[in-house]
């Protein structure tokens, strides 16, 4: 075994270890505060992310299905532009990580694979083809679209509780879904299994800006979904127009083309 394989299997067995312990202490943290608070700052929340007309931010994001065995973990930068402040159905992102790159411009959408130097291109792609990336699972796109229609369900019960993450304050609204979940654009989907499904929101006592998001259900409790976002550039420089077409990279990767 290499000393680089060594570190590289130690280090993602350390973070394996630190978000299990994290979800852990923040799924438990003591509820301190009324409803009506845990309302008020979700509502905060929700209002920072529906200012937000451009956003680029780098994120984490850990699956860890215990009682599947199942376990995995992407990471990368994601750059997201609504049409409007309010409109979260009509957007374009960019996506990178060590392996992909994925374009969408509003009406053209191309995925390129960095190790197999190929480019596939749909000339007529539709905000719902996105509803599987792995990306927007619990992303600031889906928190932007969700989140009023959480704060307007009565019946949804909001808590609210202080935690710590490496010695730093932050707040932690919690609410729980009977038997649905927020899938990855946004929209509320039902399950066909009777479970509760939890999702405890951190967020930064000074932005208001979530910086994790945990889900958890209540059949399987040791299973968690951890989403984390950090380096927010909020309202900023759009990337450069030439990084939105699929044709400048054609000399670079094989491009497979759909709807011509």
């Amino acid at each position: 075994m290499s000393m680089r394989y060594f570190y590289m299997k130690l280090n993602r067995t350390a973070s394996i270890v630190l978000s299990s312990i994290l979800v852990s202490s923040l799924v438990s943290a003591q509820v301190k505060s009324s409803e009506k608070e845990a309302i008020s700052v979700l509502q905060r929340v929700s209002d920072k992310l529906q200012h937000i007309n451009t956003v680029s931010y780098h994120f984490y994001r850990d699956v860890n299905y215990k009682s599947e065995s199942i376990h995995n973990e992407i990471s990368g930068t994601t750059f997201l532009q609504f049409d409007s402040v309010k409109d979260t159905t009509s957007f374009k992102f960019q996506h990178e990580s060590e392996t992909h790159r994925q374009v969408f411009d509003g009406i053209t959408s191309f995925y390129i694979d960095k190790n197999q130097k190929t480019m596939n291109v749909n000339k007529q792609a539709r905000v719902g083809d996105f509803l599987s990336e792995a990306f927007f699972k619990n992303s600031i796109l889906a928190l932007k679209k969700t989140l009023p229609t959480i704060l307007a369900e009565r019946g949804v019960v909001k808590t609210l509780a202080d935690t710590s993450i490496n010695k730093m304050p932050y707040l932690v609204v919690a609410f729980t879904f009977d038997s649905k979940v927020i899938n990855n654009l946004g929209g509320l989907m039902p399950l066909t299994s009777k479970r509760n499904i939890t999702y405890s929101i951190v967020v930064d006592k000074k932005t208001y800006l979530p910086v994790e998001v945990i889900q958890t259900n209540s059949i399987t409790p040791e299973d968690y979904v951890l989403t984390r976002f950090s380096d927010y550039k909020i309202n900023s420089t759009v990337p450069a127009e030439n990084t939105w077409h699929y044709f400048n990279y054609i000399d670079l990767y094989k491009p497979v083309i759909k709807n011509r």
